[in-house]
C-alpha cells in the first residue's frame, strides 16, 4: 500500500493497494484518491475496503500489510485490521538506510576496524549497503549470522 504525491491535476493522493494471490502473483485490489494523508482519510479508505471484504464471504482479512510506516496509516491499519502484521516496505527501508549511511559516512574512505569478524563487507558505503541488503534477504539465522 503506497501513495503517489499529487501527480494528478486535482492535487489528490493516489493510493494503490496490491495483494499477493494464492498463486503467488500480485494484483491490484483497490485504488483510492485521497485529499490528505490523515487518520480520517485512511480510516475511510480502509473501512470502505473492509466493508467490501466483509460483504464478500470468501475474502479473508489481510494477514500482512506492507507500508512506508506513515503514522496515520499505521494507526488506521491497527484500528481496521487489528490482527494484521505491519511491515516496512523494502524500498523505503533501503532508502532510509542509504540516506543514513550517506549522512554518517563522509566520503568513500574505509573505516578502520580492529575486529576481523565485522569486516564481512567491503569497507566503504557501497559495501555496507550491499551487506545490509544481504542481511535483509537472509532466509535463515545461519545466513544472517554469516553476513
Amino acid at each position: 500500500m503506497d501513495n503517489t504525491y499529487k501527480t494528478n491535476r486535482y492535487g489528490l493522493y493516489l493510493t494503490q493497494i496490491t495483494a499477493v494471490t494464492d498463486q503467488n502473483t500480485t494484483t491490484n485490489i483497490a485504488f483510492a484518491l485521497l485529499s490528505s494523508e490523515t487518520k480520517e482519510s485512511y480510516y475511510w479508505m480502509l473501512g470502505s475496503l473492509n466493508q467490501i471484504r466483509e460483504e464478500q464471504n470468501n475474502i479473508r482479512a489481510p494477514l500482512v500489510i506492507i507500508t512506508d510506516m506513515e503514522l496515520a496509516l499505521k494507526n488506521a491499519v491497527k484500528a481496521i485490521f487489528p490482527d494484521c502484521q505491519q511491515q516496512l516496505c523494502h524500498f523505503h527501508l533501503f532508502a532510509a538506510v542509504q540516506a543514513r549511511i550517506k549522512r554518517d559516512w563522509q566520503g568513500d574512505e574505509p573505516r578502520i576496524t580492529n575486529n576481523k569478524e565485522h569486516n564481512a563487507f567491503k569497507n566503504n558505503p557501497t559495501g555496507l549497503f550491499k551487506a545490509f541488503k544481504r542481511l535483509v534477504a537472509a532466509d535463515q539465522f545461519s545466513d544472517f549470522r554469516d553476513i
